[in-house]
């Protein structure tokens, strides 16, 4: 017989078997398509198999019908996850707190976010290294072009979750409350745009991607479904952000792009889109300031 990962556990099972000895998954009702010996190049995140059935997430053959229930393995632990989120915090609002009420330079600005960015991103390889993961334990795999070229329009089906979202916020708040980010980075591309651009669009969707689709998602997909490990790595990401008036709409993002991961087991796709969505925000905020 011929191996295959258990849809439930990761672990190998034959073909011929009728339940996972491991964790007792019936196999019988899921279909596995046509064995990628190691001759023959593994299907990319997103592929669909010749039955139709199932999907390649990236690690193992899905059904399509009931895989959100599916609970992921990871090699890192809930300490790592905690302990690192603990440290991303310090990182990030700490030079804040310390520079407050001193004059700042866009350069600075602008250097300082690429640093912290890069440090993040390091710590992060550093901690999943040291639980013998990889950088394609963080969704860091080939996808299908397709979904790369499918960006745009997904990014156009998030600009009107965000839309929405915001309407919904202004009618909580019964005002549309003030953008200090908008403000921030209006000023760091007075003096310091390639640094901006550099931050916004290439290392944040990658670094924010690794961290919140890469990391803590998978983590919390360990033991929840799919909708509940979307919203709460959303709410995570949304929140970090700390802007009253976007937490909505960033949740909504998020959720989408938890979606991406799920659906392809890389973080490309949702990285594509994560990028197009800042450039198009430097552009509007270049062209038409804070309005």
């Amino acid at each position: 017989m011929t191996a295959q990962p258990c849809p439930g556990c990761g672990r190998p099972v034959d073909r011929g078997d009728v339940a996972c000895a491991s964790c007792g998954a019936q196999l019988r009702a899921i279909p596995f398509p046509a064995v990628h010996s190691s001759t023959v190049e593994a299907p990319t995140g997103g592929a669909r198999s010749p039955d139709g059935r199932s999907y390649w997430n990236g690690v193992q053959w899905v059904p399509l019908r009931g895989s959100t229930a599916i609970r992921w393995t990871v090699p890192w632990h809930w300490i790592d996850v905690v302990g690192y989120l603990a440290v991303l915090a310090l990182i990030l609002f700490g030079p804040r707190l310390l520079l407050s009420g001193h004059p700042v330079t866009a350069t600075l600005a602008g250097t300082l976010q690429v640093v912290l960015y890069l440090l993040l991103l390091a710590l992060l390889v550093a901690v999943v290294h040291r639980r013998g993961g990889s950088l394609a334990d963080l969704g860091w795999r080939r996808v299908r072009l397709s979904w790369i070229a499918a960006a745009p329009l997904i990014y156009l089906g998030g600009l009107a979750i965000e839309v929405i979202l915001e309407r919904v916020t202004v009618l909580i708040l019964g005002h549309t409350p003030g953008n200090t980010q908008c403000a921030g980075v209006q000023f760091e591309l007075g003096s310091a745009a390639p640094l901006i651009i550099i931050s916004a669009v290439v290392l944040a969707p990658l670094v924010e991607e690794s961290i919140i689709r890469g990391f803590l998602f998978p983590a919390l997909r360990t033991v929840w479904s799919f909708w509940p490990a979307a919203l709460l790595s959303a709410v995570v990401w949304s929140g970090g952000h700390v802007l009253l008036f976007a937490f909505l709409p960033f949740t909504g993002l998020g959720v989408l792009f938890a979606y991406l991961r799920e659906r392809t087991g890389s973080i490309w796709p949702s990285v594509a889109v994560h990028a197009i969505t800042n450039t198009f925000a430097l552009v509007v905020i270049f062209n038409n300031g804070c309005r």
